[in-house]
């Protein structure tokens, strides 16, 4: 389908990623202020009008007649998105207790991948039938009714249903906090830019390369059909989806975050580096390889455990949003680079150009592993006042 909308709007690979992007870089405007408002506002509220936002944004773009509104319409999808994961993290938070923090974690993900990958082959077979603009008219109304139902279902805390509280130095009502004032608190704690590069990091090869070009990579160089190249790129997916939930449940028996994450770092980017100089070409060797690259890039979440615990607890939500914030910035950047790269390079094949974009992740991916050597180590408590 990428293909589809790039011949319908005349987008060659660099306009195409980004347009992609602009997702993302919507994804990176709207995290502080998400916080913020989950903080301040309930993350009920907030996540609620995000995702109408979303659904109205995602009409528009079925219904788009031009690239500028082709653009206009994914920037206000990633705004109105860019409210769940933020609002989710803050819920947990108040409903379970701190030490499950990083075990929840990693499984939301996994519930929210497991939707991504099970979404795929309806959504592709009601392309094939009623057309993709028709298509994302199906989605946008379903996201519109899960908006309202997030309004009606949600409670922002258990005092809420008249519950005692299971973190009561977590409430929401701990006061308002600016915007400015959540900043400076958060990235006072030097603690926490550890595990803001290497999620940074992380998400920028990661996303970026399964989201846009891991499928027109196998079909260019590998020369497979379109389904084919679809379900082996899913090997990527599932083993972030599998890696982040079991990374999330060892690091909590463990109490140990660094060490986790530092292991699943090193070996993705080994992984990377089998890619690149090893360039297999057969099928389950490269779904093995997409399987472990996923997995061990799916230790993500636990940047999200340090962040929260050497921050304040009464703004948890600002300070995954700064967290979220640098990841998506990540992944905008690495997403329009990498369409940059796989157009650059006057007179070199197709095989070459992806090899480049494929060098470029393998550089992206070590920076994190050497970020993860800073990563702190919290033994999953809370040590913001340590």
């Amino acid at each position: 389908m990428n293909d589809e909308i790039a011949r319908e709007f005349g987008l060659s690979r660099t306009a195409f990623g980004v347009m992609a992007s602009m997702y993302f870089y919507a994804y990176m405007i709207m995290q502080i202020p998400s916080g913020l408002l989950a903080d301040n506002w309930g993350p009920r509220k907030t996540v609620a009008t995000g995702v109408l936002i979303g659904g109205a944004a995602t009409f528009l773009f079925g219904f788009a007649t031009s690239p500028t509104m082709l653009f206009f319409a994914r920037f206000f999808i990633g705004i109105g998105m860019a409210t769940v994961f933020v609002c989710l993290l803050k819920i947990q938070s108040q409903w379970f207790p701190s030490r499950m923090f990083a075990t929840l974690s990693g499984l939301s993900i996994f519930m929210g991948n497991l939707g991504g990958v099970a979404g795929q082959f309806p959504f592709a077979l009601s392309a094939l039938y009623i057309g993709w603009k028709n298509s994302y008219s199906v989605v946008a109304l379903l996201t519109l009714l899960s908006g309202i139902a997030c309004f009606f279902l949600i409670r922002n805390k258990p005092e809420d249903v008249g519950l005692p509280s299971l973190n009561s130095q977590n409430s929401i009502s701990e006061g308002k906090i600016g915007l400015i004032e959540g900043i400076r608190i958060v990235l006072n704690e030097k603690r926490v830019y550890g595990a803001i590069m290497f999620y940074l990091f992380n998400q920028a090869f990661f996303l970026s390369f399964v989201g846009t070009w891991l499928v027109p990579w196998l079909r260019e160089v590998h020369k497979m059909n379109s389904t084919t190249a679809a379900n082996l790129g899913t090997f990527a997916t599932v083993g972030a989806m599998i890696g982040s939930a079991l990374s999330g449940i060892i690091s909590d028996r463990l109490k140990r975050r660094k060490v986790v994450i530092m292991s699943g770092a090193i070996i993705c980017t080994c992984v990377w580096g089998l890619l690149v100089f090893w360039k297999p070409d057969d099928y389950f060797i490269i779904g093995s390889l997409l399987f472990a690259m996923g997995s061990s890039a799916g230790v993500f979440p636990l940047s999200m455990a340090i962040t929260k615990e050497v921050s304040p607890v009464y703004i948890t939500g600002t300070a995954i949003a700064i967290l979220n914030t640098m990841g998506f910035l990540g992944v905008a950047i690495g997403t329009t680079l990498l369409g940059y790269i796989a157009d650059f390079g006057e007179g070199l094949s197709q095989i070459a150009r992806f090899n480049n974009v494929l060098i470029a992740c393998f550089i992206i991916s070590f920076a994190s592993s050497l970020a993860s050597f800073f990563c702190y180590e919290t033994h999953a408590q809370n040590i913001a006042s340590k």
